[in-house]
Parts: C-alpha cells; structure tokens; sequence
C-alpha cells in the first residue's frame, strides 16, 4: 500500500455506502468491495501479449509502436516486463515495472543507444509514456486503498448499467480526481475518466471496448482500448495480440538484468 494509503482508507472507506439503485440490488455492495472486483479480474493474472500502440495527433496522422508484454504476480506484486519491437529506433527498448508496498512502484528503462537501464523517478510516473497518450501510471496495478471514495452512483456506459464511483487518489498522481466505471454485470472496468482539481470535464479518458473483450481463465480482459487526451487533442489506441493468460513466466524474468537482454519475450504461434 502507498503511503499514508491505510489513514486514508480507514476514513474513506468507512463512510461511502453504496444505495440500491435497482430492484435487483438486494444488498447495495460498498463502493471499495466494487473496486477491489474489478481490479481483481484486471490485474489478479499472469499474462502475456503484444501490444499495438496508435498513435493520432489532432491532425490525424499515425504512429505505431509494437511492445511484446510479460506480465507476472510474485508474492503477491505484479511485475511487468514489455519490450518494444517498433519503430526501429525503440527496438529492444525495455521497462520494467516492479510493485511496491509502501510507495511508489519502482520502474526501469533499457535503453540500447545507452547500452545501460535507468530508474524512472516519481515525478516523472505522469509523463508521457514512449510518445503515447499513456503515463508510467496506466501501467502500474491498482488498489481499492489507493483512492479516497467521494461518491458512488448507476450510470450507463457503451449502453450497459455501470456503478461510478468518483475518488482521489491518496497518492501523488498526474490527476487530482478519477471516476471508475464498472460493469454491474461482470465488474469489467469499462471507462475511467480524469479531472483535475475542480474541473468540471476529464482531461483524459481511457475507454475498454465490450465488444473486443476475451475472457480467458476466468478474467475478462479488454483487447482494445481508447485513450484520448483532450488537453493536447490527441488519442492512442491500443490493440491486444496473441494474448495468453497464465502462461509459465520465469520470476527471473523481471529482473534489471533480463532487461538487458534483447530476447524475445513471446514466441510467435503458428
């Protein structure tokens, strides 16, 4: 848990209850046991996946990034490694993302032109991530006590029934508020919009597409995804390939020195 996250939580968490919004919602669940859920059926599996990154600037012109992506659950702490296979200038290009328990996670880049891997540093966690709408935190696991609850409503989104929940991040972050929009059918994470303080419209949004989702091993997980920066006018895309889930991962693959090491980290299926 980041700091000051078990405070926080305790006096968040213990305030927000959920009102029934619909007949069937016998017993209204709480706003954190929400999220836990569908954090759970996000980051709670190993996987692996190669990753197409677009690209669009206001004007519409494109650019493709392609990451091979490991992603692994030691003790309990999600560990990612992705590898960037284009452009040919980022080739080999490697961050590795290590969960921490009491701050902020802890992440590395290789870079070859370097020949050496640095250590990405907390302020940088909301910039831009390789040229991309993305920042190091979309990337990173999250916690139902990482976010202070404001307040938790049915709403609609992609024309299904979903719970908003609205919080703050009891962390530093690239964001001042951020709503969750979960699935009442599934827990999927649907849509997740951030503001700035007082802002009455999102400065980014990060829609997971229904109808591209695949459930595999019990977890259903998004394919495509929409990031759309309205501060700059531009959008990234993100397309899922050759996605596995619970594929043998070695732990030492998550290491500072397989970083290092350009090999592949998917093998291509016939």
């Amino acid at each position: 848990m980041r700091p000051l996250a078990v405070v926080f939580a305790v006096l968040s968490f213990a305030a927000p209850v959920a009102v029934a919004d619909d007949a069937e919602d016998a017993v209204p669940r709480p706003a954190h046991d929400l999220l836990r859920a569908a954090f759970d059926n996000l980051y709670d599996c190993d996987r692996t996946q190669i990753a197409d990154l677009i690209v669009r600037d206001r004007g519409g012109s494109e650019r493709l990034r392609r990451v091979e992506i490991a992603v692994k659950l030691i003790e309990g702490r999600m560990h990612s490694l992705g590898r960037f296979t284009e452009p040919t200038r980022l080739r080999n290009t490697a961050i590795l993302t290590i969960e921490a328990v009491d701050r902020s996670d802890d992440h590395f880049v290789y870079l070859p032109s370097l020949k050496r891997s640095r250590r990405v540093s907390s302020s940088q966690r909301s910039g831009t991530f390789m040229g991309t709408d993305l920042t190091f935190e979309d990337i990173e696991r999250r916690r139902p006590d990482d976010y202070a609850i404001d307040f938790l409503k049915p709403g609609h989104a992609q024309g299904e029934p979903v719970h908003i929940i609205r919080a703050r991040p009891v962390f530093s972050a690239g964001y001042d508020e951020v709503e969750f929009h979960i699935a009442k059918s599934d827990s999927a994470l649907l849509l997740t919009r951030y503001f700035k303080r007082t802002a009455p419209e999102p400065f980014k949004t990060v829609t997971a597409m229904r109808e591209s989702m695949s459930t595999q091993e019990g977890h259903i997980l998004p394919t495509v995804m929409l990031v759309q920066n309205f501060q700059s006018g531009s959008e990234t895309e993100v397309r899922m390939n050759q996605l596995r889930v619970n594929p043998t991962l070695d732990d030492h693959l998550f290491s500072i020195q397989s970083l290092e090491v350009g090999r592949k980290l998917i093998q291509k299926t016939p």
